[in-house]
């Protein structure tokens, strides 16, 4: 898994989009309304995209349709994944992000041009 670590008003769901527009992936997404929000930012862009919701996803067994797929906001997604597994609030969670190179994704940390 790759991970897109630029900070908020960056991008990140533009490169989403993107890449869902040339490989054909969905784009999962935490809820209905995020949902309604990628779908208008793709419109503007001239792209038609697959987004769905987490729980339209799991609901629809898209996961037997979807080998891969793109996830945009992905910490909102893995609380909720952590949260229905363990059956408890979590409260905090650490994270390491593993900085690979790749020539197709790029990332910034905070303050960086």
């Amino acid at each position: 898994m790759r991970y897109i670590n630029l900070p908020r008003q960056n991008g990140k769901t533009r490169l989403m989009i993107e890449a869902a527009y040339v490989t054909g992936y969905p784009i999962i997404v935490k809820d209905a309304a995020r949902e309604v929000c990628v779908i208008e930012q793709a419109r503007k862009m001239n792209y038609t995209v697959e987004v769905m919701s987490l729980e339209t996803f799991k609901r629809s067994k898209g996961n037997r349709f979807y080998k891969k797929v793109l996830i945009d906001e992905g910490t909102d997604i893995i609380e909720a994944a952590l949260e229905s597994m363990l059956e408890a609030q979590v409260v905090a969670c650490t994270v390491t992000i593993p900085m690979r190179e790749n020539p197709d994704i790029e990332s910034k940390s905070e303050g960086e041009e």
